[in-house]
């Protein structure tokens, strides 16, 4: 048996791996791997050299920093911020399956103790944690549910990105994500994603680039901070199809769907405040007839409505108003998810130019050389063709000098 150096146990021990951060992202895969393989081996061995358990080194080939030793201790900015939720569970609108499906994630964190230590389950699940993933079309109360999830738990909520973790230098993606996570233990926080899809998806089989190998790193670490987290992490996505597959068994998997038509007129209802002068037509069963809107168009709706009649110097609402403008909203989301047909007539009609630029003046040097004049001494007309189809052109004039002189031969 040989003795294990250092560096293999910084390998073994994974609890704590060797972070290297300030990587320009556009670095080649192979170049990022030999540094960090070279830098761990010199860690490892300094650590056996020092007899340490750990080290934190600080690499700069400029100015140190900022420039002064009290550098040494400063800390990451702290962008991540919990604040006090903004919505319950009274104003959450959803299918009594969905709520139900909220509520195990909110018991789990609730009766933890009676869970994981009493009933033992900590047996099987060291990290008691709670992940959401709510996907559904966009304005259906994902956040509005992450939200609610909070202030029934009595915590506050950090709202954090993609955004706010990626980096343009390789690993500091990584650092941004373990700092998220200390946040939310920090201040007990429930920590809510939103596009999660941009974090959470299918990483690459094989990287060819410095910025897929980060990528792959920051979901991996991702994986790794959200088994050992032991708090709510709750993800919202449009669509929950592109997430990597190791992310599926992590993660509570709640669909917030359009709502139906018992729940549209229950949000028309909450939606109609009580000093909103409403006109005697105004019926919410009425205006829940029209089917395929989220919960953020009729609440969009109903401002726009209030702000129709009032431009139309009227003080009451009537049900014309929330009809239009419910309407007008449901055709405009349309019109911009479907593709344009005219993208195929701006297509024919930028072939058109490339059809004009093949003009019957590109035989003329054929024409000229059976003419027995200089191709140089014809005038030139038309637009001036591409260098491959001037090639085509003169292969073709080629082709009938041939043809033409074969024909005369015989």
């Amino acid at each position: 048996m040989y003795a294990e150096t250092g560096f293999q146990r910084l390998l073994r021990q994974k609890t704590r791996p060797l972070h290297i951060s300030g990587i320009p992202e556009n670095a080649g895969a192979t170049a990022v791997a030999l540094l960090t393989s070279r830098l761990g081996k010199a860690v490892g061995d300094f650590l056996d050299t020092e007899a340490l358990d750990g080290l934190t080194l600080r690499l700069s080939t400029r100015t140190p920093f900022g420039g002064g030793p009290e550098d040494e201790d400063e800390e990451p900015p702290a962008r991540f911020r919990p604040i006090e939720p903004e919505y319950d569970f009274d104003r959450l609108i959803l299918p009594a399956a969905t709520r139900e499906q909220l509520m195990l994630a909110i018991t789990t964190m609730e009766h933890r103790a009676q869970l994981f230590e009493r009933w033992n389950l900590g047996m099987i699940e060291p990290h008691p944690n709670a992940a959401i993933s709510l996907h559904g079309p966009s304005g259906t109360g994902k956040t509005m549910a992450a939200h609610a999830i909070a202030h029934r738990l009595g915590k506050k909520i950090i709202l954090a990105d993609y955004a706010q973790l990626e980096s343009k230098y390789h690993g500091d993606g990584t650092k941004n994500l373990h700092a998220m996570f200390a946040a939310a233990l920090a201040h007990d926080a429930v920590l809510f994603l939103d596009e999660a899809d941009a974090l959470l998806h299918r990483r690459f089989e094989a990287t060819s680039q410095g910025s897929e190998h980060a990528v792959n790193t920051l979901r991996s670490a991702l994986l790794m901070a959200l088994d050992a987290f032991e708090g709510l992490a709750v993800f919202a996505t449009n669509s929950a199809s592109s997430y990597d597959p190791a992310v599926h068994t992590r993660v509570r998997h709640v669909e917030i769907p359009l709502p139906d038509a018992p729940a549209r007129e229950a949000i028309w209802r909450a939606h109609l405040p009580p000093g909103l002068p409403l006109a005697e037509d105004v019926s919410c069963a009425a205006l829940a007839e029209l089917d395929g809107v989220s919960g953020r168009e009729i609440k969009k709706a109903v401002i726009e409505a209030a702000t129709r009649a009032l431009r139309a110097g009227r003080f009451h609402v009537d049900q014309a108003d929330f009809r239009t403008a419910l309407e007008s909203a449901r055709a405009a989301r349309q019109s911009a998810e479907t593709p344009r047909p005219a993208q195929a007539g701006q297509a024919a009609e930028a072939a058109q130019p490339a059809e004009a630029a093949q003009p019957a003046e590109v035989v003329q040097p054929a024409e000229a050389a059976q003419a027995g004049h200089p191709a140089q001494d014809r005038p030139a007309s038309g637009p001036i063709p591409a260098p491959s189809e001037l090639a085509r052109a003169v292969l073709d004039a080629a082709s009938d000098l041939e043809s033409t002189t074969t024909g005369n031969a015989r």
